[in-house]
């Protein structure tokens, strides 16, 4: 069977070449690192196998994922090795072509061709491939006359893939393309321009997606109105049928599973915006710009890449932190990743402020996010404490693309399948289980009330943990535990547990305190298998029940703060700021490097002097 490796530095297309041959939707970006595990799919039409390896630079690995790529390259000998590299880039990528070929067949694909000839670039493809003794192909990842003819070539090269010369002469057949600083960059490169921009990115986002007349909020309003009036409908049909049977349609199926579907519109057009901050490079250029502020707390600018992944999955973020340089900065890394809310939880967070918060609900969830951000960055500092180390940072820059419109789409419709899926298989089975166990007791016997049902007694002893924030009501106890099988289970549970409505069972105070909580408690069991995979049990262990701990905590604290409101006593709550300002302010400083510091008279003050050798 035939067998082809695309290998390359990272952000050259690998990826985008992988989907296009073999039908698959593998995730793509416009920065390094988003592949970090090896793909394998066949090449639609044919029985050979396609491998898509992570980027690497050389045999010299570097990164974890890197060295995923380099003993791949040393044992499948066997393999057509399809160097991947960008037009731009040819004579700095030959030298790991030369790497390649000195392990096993190598032919060179050069990639993003159109841009290349765009900044004008020229090139002569026959009389390159004499030159270098090897074929050579030249390919626009987004154009299927390309790909049809790159899979003619990858099969014509199988049997005959020549030899790469000691020695060849680009002059002749090659020249680079101008480097120049476009108007975009001269912004995004200065720290406080990149700053108004991201900040502006994220507020229209969330306007537009959570404002009270955005588009996001007009469409899931008219799927929440349509939802109930087929439950209404359906009701008014099964008028003679059991009341049992009625209920397991209107408020286990329609209300349960049906009421996450109608944020879909929401969670789209936040995809829409992130994965177009992906494409077009800019967060790329955030990286490269807050380098140093994710160095104080022990990580480094690649952090970026998967704190974004986080808000839209923590899983895929964890996994994405295989990218890190070593294994101390990836579990610092993946860590601190539980702490942002992941897209799943929006659902649930959505209900609590539209009830509360009808007008500022976009202002609110920008700052519960942005707080969400805070706490990360916090674990983060505390976990450096106990992973220190000094973090490497290397970040080829991709240039500003325009976002390709087709390959755009064809992302955002993979996200909106997939999150129907989960609500047709993981959150309808939650919602009908928890129907079940909340509409018959002990005897089996159908019960209206879910205060008689065996899910009540179930809740009853868990309630009491969340007496801190003033919630006495059982039903979100059970909530909560049902958002460690998927997050958005916790909206499915409520609205099928609590067919008065979720805003009669709660006050506002109540839902602050909720929302706290259900944005920073442990993230759901696919996640937690994710950690346990990359970092081990016992991280995985510790996310889990200390993560809850710290969500318990903020939520009684919140509590603490509107109760000490109430009674005009919200300076009490202030006191804890300057102290720690001031505690800050006033640490020591040592280095613990010389002598001057490890003595037993330490001053605090680092006098330089060099340790006393023996």
């Amino acid at each position: 069977m035939n067998e082809f490796a695309l290998i390359g530095a990272p952000n050259v297309g690998k990826t985008t070449l992988f989907n296009a041959l073999t039908g698959k939707q593998a995730r793509t970006g416009n920065y390094a690192g988003v592949t970090v595990g090896i793909r394998s799919a066949n090449i639609k039409g044919t029985p050979a196998q396609l491998y898509d390896l992570p980027g690497i630079y050389s045999l010299s690995s570097y990164s974890l994922e890197e060295k995923t790529a380099a003993d791949f390259i040393r044992l499948r000998t066997d393999c057509l090795f399809v160097h991947v590299a960008a037009a731009a880039n040819l004579s700095r990528a030959l030298s790991f072509t030369r790497e390649l070929a000195a392990r096993g067949r190598t032919v060179l694909v050069l990639s993003l061709y159109d841009e290349f000839t765009r900044r004008g670039g020229k090139l002569d493809l026959s009389a390159l491939s004499r030159t270098l003794g090897i074929p050579v192909f030249a390919v626009n990842g987004n154009r299927k006359k390309d790909i049809l003819a790159l899979k003619e070539f990858l099969f014509a090269c199988e049997k005959n893939p020549g030899s790469l010369k000691d020695s060849y002469d680009l002059a002749s057949c090659y020249a680079a393309p101008s480097l120049r600083l476009s108007g975009p960059d001269k912004i995004l490169f200065h720290p406080v321009g990149c700053f108004l921009a991201f900040l502006a990115a994220v507020l229209v986002t969330f306007w537009l997606t959570f404002g009270r007349f955005s588009p996001g909020t007009y469409c899931s309003s008219l799927i929440a109105d349509g939802t109930d009036a087929l439950a209404d409908a359906l009701s008014s049909a099964m008028c003679g049928a059991p009341a049992w049977l009625r209920s397991l349609f209107t408020n286990g199926v329609i209300r349960g599973a049906g009421g996450v579907l109608c944020f879909l519109p929401q969670l789209a057009i936040l995809e829409f915006f992130l994965i177009l901050l992906e494409e077009s490079g800019f967060l790329a250029r955030a990286a490269f710009l807050t380098d140093g502020l994710f160095r104080k707390v022990g990580l480094n600018g690649r952090a970026v890449f998967s704190m974004l992944l986080g808000f839209g999955c923590t899983a895929m973020a964890v996994l994405s932190t295989r990218s890190a340089d070593n294994e101390a900065l990836q579990k610092k890394t993946a860590l601190s990743l539980c702490l942002l809310p992941c897209g799943a939880r929006m659902p649930v967070l959505l209900v609590l402020v539209n009830a509360f918060l009808p007008g500022g609900r976009w202002l609110f969830l920008a700052a519960l996010y942005f707080g969400s951000l805070i706490a990360s960055f916090f674990a983060a500092w505390v976990l450096n404490r106990f992973f220190p180390g000094e973090e490497n940072f290397l970040l080829e820059m991709p240039p500003l693309r325009a976002v390709n419109g087709k390959r755009l789409l064809k992302a955002l419709l993979f996200y909106v399948k997939n999150f129907i899926i989960r609500i047709g298989s993981a959150v309808l089975a939650v919602a009908l289980v928890l129907w079940a166990l909340s509409s018959f007791d002990a005897g089996l016997r159908y019960c209206a009330d879910p205060a008689l049902s065996l899910l009540a007694y179930l809740g009853e002893g868990l309630k009491y943990l969340f007496y801190p924030m003033g919630i006495t009501d059982w039903r979100f106890a059970v909530g909560a535990v049902t958002g460690l099988f998927a997050k958005e289970s916790v909206l499915s549970t409520l609205l099928v547990l609590c067919p008065e409505g979720i805003a009669a069972a709660l006050t506002a105070d109540q839902a602050l305190c909720y929302a706290v909580f259900c944005a920073l408690y442990t993230p759901c069991f696919a996640a937690l298998a994710a950690l346990r995979r990359e970092i081990g049990l016992k991280y995985a262990l510790w996310t889990a029940f200390g993560q809850t701990a710290f969500a318990f905590a903020a939520a009684y604290l919140v509590r603490t703060c509107l109760l000490l409101s109430e009674r005009g006593l919200w300076w009490l709550a202030a006191l804890p700021v300057p102290a720690l300002i001031l505690a800050l302010a006033f640490r020591r400083k040592r280095c613990g490097g010389c002598e001057g510091c490890r003595g037993d008279k330490n001053e605090g003050v680092c006098r330089r002097i060099p340790p006393k050798t023996k």
